[in-house]
C-alpha cells in the first residue's frame, strides 16, 4: 500500500512508484481522489441549471498534476441531484419534479477513448447501482458544454 499524501513531489514520487509496480507485475492499478469541494461560498445559485457551476474539473484535484502525468485514464464524475439536495431554493423549484438522478461520468484523460466524452448514468442509490443512460437526452443534456474555461459567456467576475 503506498500513502499518495503530501506535496506535489511526494505524491509525484508516489505515482512514479505505482507507475513502476504496475509495469513490473502486468497490472492495471485503480485510484480514487476526491475533489475539492467546489468554490461553495463563491457560487451563486438562483435556477435550476445552475448546479453545472458545481461541476468538477480536474484543478479541483489537489496536486492533479501528479496524478494527471501518470495515469492513463483520468474518468470525474458528477452528480447534479446532490447539489439540488443541498440548497433549498432549488429543492422548492417546480422543475426538480422532472429531474432524473444521473451521473455524469466524464473523460478527462484517456490513451483510449475520446477526451471529454460524457457519459451517463441513471443513479438508483438505494440499491447502489448504475444504469446506463445510451440515449440521454434529459432536463440537462442542453447544457452539457466543453470544460474550457475560455468560455466566457457564464463569466459573472467582476
Amino acid at each position: 500500500v503506498v500513502d499518495l499524501t503530501g506535496d506535489a513531489s511526494a505524491i509525484e514520487a508516489g505515482m512514479n512508484k505505482l507507475s513502476f509496480l504496475a509495469k513490473k507485475h502486468k497490472v492495471h492499478i485503480l485510484g480514487v481522489v476526491q475533489a475539492k469541494e467546489k468554490r461553495g461560498q463563491n457560487i451563486s445559485i438562483k435556477v435550476l441549471n445552475d448546479v453545472f457551476k458545481y461541476k468538477p474539473v480536474l484543478e479541483d484535484i489537489k496536486n492533479s498534476s501528479a496524478f494527471t502525468e501518470r495515469s492513463r485514464t483520468i474518468l470525474m464524475s458528477f452528480r447534479p441531484m446532490n447539489i439540488i439536495n443541498k440548497f433549498e431554493v432549488l429543492r422548492n423549484d417546480p422543475q426538480v419534479d422532472l429531474v432524473e438522478d444521473v451521473l455524469y461520468m466524464t473523460i478527462l484523460k484517456s490513451n483510449n477513448e475520446e477526451e471529454g466524452k460524457i457519459l451517463h448514468y441513471f443513479f438508483d442509490g438505494a440499491r447502489a447501482n448504475l444504469k446506463p443512460y445510451p440515449l440521454f437526452t434529459g432536463w440537462a443534456s442542453q447544457f452539457e458544454v466543453d470544460d474550457d474555461d475560455d468560455d466566457d459567456d457564464d463569466d459573472e467576475s467582476a
